[in-house]
């Protein structure tokens, strides 16, 4: 009897002594995420000449981008409205679209025309900057790779409507980072 009190008082010493013999160590890992940076380079004002139906502008760039990566984009919303003439008297307003257009010959379609309102993006890329020109969607859902040419348009029969005084209109560039959710 003696012998067994023993064992059971060694096997009990035991399984208390081994989970107090175990030491956990534990690491922690921590991060910090920047906040996102980035320059924008929109259109500068000027004038578009009296009856000119196609009127090249200063493309929309984000350059210096940091603090970015894949899915992680720049989203620059454009707002935009009809020339209005200065005169309050003069009624007459004239419509342009924007377009988008590209360089690289059979990417896509010659120009793609943004509605007011419309984005384009800088994508972020896995160095953490942006590509420096912008992609956009299609109304027909195709995505487009790197506007590189912007371009106002005014039909030719818009000017004919228009009656004499001083017009103008102004664009509207909100930038806001976003994350793709793709």
């Amino acid at each position: 009897m003696k012998k067994l009190l023993t064992l059971s008082l060694v096997i009990l010493c035991m399984t208390l002594i081994v989970p107090l013999g175990l030491n956990a160590e534990e690491t922690t890992f921590t991060t910090t995420v920047p906040s996102a940076t980035y320059t924008l380079k929109v259109p500068e004002d000027q004038e578009i000449p009296f009856g000119e139906v196609s009127h090249k502008i200063t493309p929309i760039t984000a350059t210096d981008g940091s603090g970015f990566a894949e899915n992680k984009n720049l989203q620059v919303t454009i707002t935009y409205e009809s020339f209005k003439c200065d005169d309050p008297e003069v009624t007459t307003e004239i419509p342009y679209s924007l377009r988008y257009s590209s360089s690289e010959s059979g990417v896509f379609p010659s120009s793609i025309e943004a509605n007011s309102g419309d984005s384009i993006i800088f994508l972020g890329k896995v160095d953490g900057t942006l590509e420096e020109y912008a992609s956009f969607e299609a109304t027909s859902g195709s995505k487009n790779p790197f506007a590189e040419e912007y371009r106002l348009v005014i039909q030719s029969a818009d000017w004919g409507k228009a009656l004499a005084g001083k017009y103008s209109s102004t664009m509207t560039f909100t930038a806001e980072v976003v994350v793709d959710s793709e």
